[in-house]
């Protein structure tokens, strides 16, 4: 009887953890990258007309249809106090699931350009800087360098949260 283990059963030599990997949207938005997770993206759209809502919040403006469904349009640009930019031929509409207030819910966004679906190791992602941001770390679960570009990734749920402030507040 042979008394070596047989490879099925000796230990292994070395433990490799499998790392994850997030795979993202990038886009652009203000001259700038940013990301969502591409398991929440439905579909991506040329430009689609908007229907006003009266009296609607400046974050959400109004509705358009998505094959037969009324979407809700949320406006990024003023969520991140950037300036409203008039559409051009790269704006895309992008139409995802968030979820808001624990209900899963389908929204649109408009994005100056869409670029590619990439795939991003967990460990390469890393942490909003104290200093230096402008925007409230609260919306922003991490940044990766992403085809030699800081892309920003966005943390939907608290985009979508009114509680959480858009931008950092002042130092007095």
């Amino acid at each position: 009887m042979n008394d070596a283990a047989t490879p099925a059963t000796a230990p292994p030599d070395v433990i490799v953890e499998e790392e994850t990997v997030n795979t993202l949207l990038t886009f652009e938005l203000g001259g700038e990258v940013f990301a969502i997770n591409v398991m929440r993206v439905q579909e991506i759209l040329d430009i689609v007309s908007m229907t006003p809502v009266p009296h609607a919040n400046r974050f959400a403006p109004g509705v358009i249809n998505v094959r037969g469904n009324v979407v809700p349009v949320i406006d990024l640009r003023y969520r991140f106090g950037m300036p409203p930019r008039d559409q051009g031929k790269s704006t895309r509409t992008v139409v995802f699931e968030v979820r808001v207030e624990g209900e899963t819910t389908r929204v649109a966004m408009a994005v100056d350009a869409v670029y590619n679906v990439e795939p991003v190791q967990e460990l390469t992602i890393e942490e909003l800087p104290e200093s230096g941001s402008k925007w409230n770390g609260k919306l922003i679960t991490g940044i990766a360098r992403i085809r030699e570009r800081l892309t920003i990734i966005l943390n939907l749920e608290n985009v979508f949260d009114t509680s959480v402030e858009s931008t950092k507040p002042l130092i007095a």
